[in-house]
């Protein structure tokens, strides 16, 4: 994913710890990757839905109370961890796993 890739690292000075009104801000477009639809999936405090490019070099985990974690393109006020993508929880009831989806997925959280 070139879009995160290009990104500057996380800045503690410009990247918030948590945020509850984070929610999806940027799109990009991808075309035959594996994705995942998530309703109400949580980062840093934040809750959103959207459709999000997986890593497909990280499995797709059961953690506890029974919601999944991935590893996932997608940056977080315009910034992108050092050694991998984020790792959002989800649903595994509401959520959908899309392979080989062409489209827009979320890039970008923030405010």
């Amino acid at each position: 994913m070139e879009f995160y890739y290009r990104a500057p690292v996380w800045d503690s000075n410009q990247c918030p710890t948590t945020s509850k009104l984070a929610k999806p801000i940027k799109w990009e477009a991808v075309d035959r990757i594996t994705a995942v639809r998530v309703v109400n999936a949580t980062y840093r405090s934040a809750v959103f839905s959207g459709v999000f490019a997986l890593d497909e070099r990280e499995a797709i985990k059961t953690g506890k109370q029974g919601w999944n974690e991935g590893v996932f393109y997608c940056l977080w006020f315009d910034h992108r961890l050092k050694s991998r993508g984020i790792l959002i929880k989800f649903d595994p009831i509401t959520s959908e796993v899309l392979r080989g989806y062409s489209g827009e997925v979320v890039s970008g959280l923030g405010r």
